[in-house]
């Protein structure tokens, strides 16, 4: 494809348009915020890519996924440099949060 003509130039922070080859990750997403609204267990989503892959844009889109679906997010700024036990409770944590 003609670099130019590119419309997935990534850093750019300009939403793509479209996201090609995400809609199983958008399905799981759907079912996931449907459960999370009937309360019902649901396994969590991991995203992970090379720098550049579009994981931040597709947070958007779930973000805004999200807030379509009435189901509220919250964000943990510094999971990469939290040791595995204390992320696993501050998870909890604000599941606890969420539920109250």
């Amino acid at each position: 494809m003609d670099p130019l003509k590119n419309p997935y130039a990534s850093g750019l922070s300009v939403p793509p348009p479209a996201l090609p080859g995400r809609e199983a990750v958008l399905a799981h997403a759907r079912l996931f915020f449907g459960r999370v609204k009937a309360r019902r267990g649901e396994k969590s989503l991991l995203l992970n890519g090379l720098r550049g892959s579009g994981k931040t844009v597709l947070l958007r889109a779930l973000a805004l996924l999200a807030q379509a679906e009435g189901v509220a997010l919250e964000s943990i700024d510094d999971a990469e440099t939290l040791p595995p036990a204390e992320l696993v409770a501050k998870v909890r944590q604000q599941e606890r949060h969420l539920l109250e």
